[in-house]
């Protein structure tokens, strides 16, 4: 939806590979890191589950590459099983999405988003955490150009739940 940034232009969007695993597993640290700073229960030691590198129907891992290569950020989706493991009624269920503070603000994660609504439409849930006020306000404007109804609950989470159409035929 829209056009991206001269930012997001430079950057290539795409699935993860199995090359990428050691670069996911540090940006998956970074991104337990920053929970951290918001919620002192969150377990920093954590790792990427093994099947969730190796089994798609589970997860849709992707990356955002600048021109040289390295990884600008990481998203991950979970699919319908875990979506519905966390109580989420959806197709997809936003488990991570983190991009390198030398990347902040440039466009990455809305273009990183962008390019997994237009590939997985249907019900989607994710969750922040209320205190982190910069990501529940990135969720609320970054889901609203793709679904017309979003319901929001708050608590030590901000749950978001909505749909992603399919395009309109034109």
């Amino acid at each position: 939806m829209g056009s991206p940034t001269d930012a997001e232009a430079d950057v290539i969007f795409r699935h993860a590979e199995r090359d990428d695993e050691d670069v996911l597993r540090e940006l998956y640290r970074d991104y337990l890191e920053v929970l951290a700073r918001f919620n002192g229960e969150v377990d920093v030691g954590g790792e990427l589950e093994e099947a969730w590198l190796t089994r798609p129907e589970l997860l849709h891992a992707a990356v955002a590459c600048r021109p040289d290569g390295e990884v600008a950020g990481f998203a991950l989706v979970m699919g319908r099983e875990y979506a519905r493991a966390m109580g989420c009624d959806g197709e997809h269920y936003f488990h991570a999405l983190l991009v390198r503070e030398a990347c902040r603000g440039t466009g990455v994660a809305d273009g990183l988003v962008a390019w997994l609504f237009e590939r997985y439409r249907g019900r989607w849930c994710l969750e922040a955490l209320t205190e982190n006020r910069r990501a529940v306000e990135f969720w609320r404007r970054v889901v609203a150009p793709y679904a017309p109804r979003v319901e929001v609950r708050e608590g030590l989470f901000t749950h978001v739940h909505f749909r992603v159409p399919e395009p309109s035929r034109s």
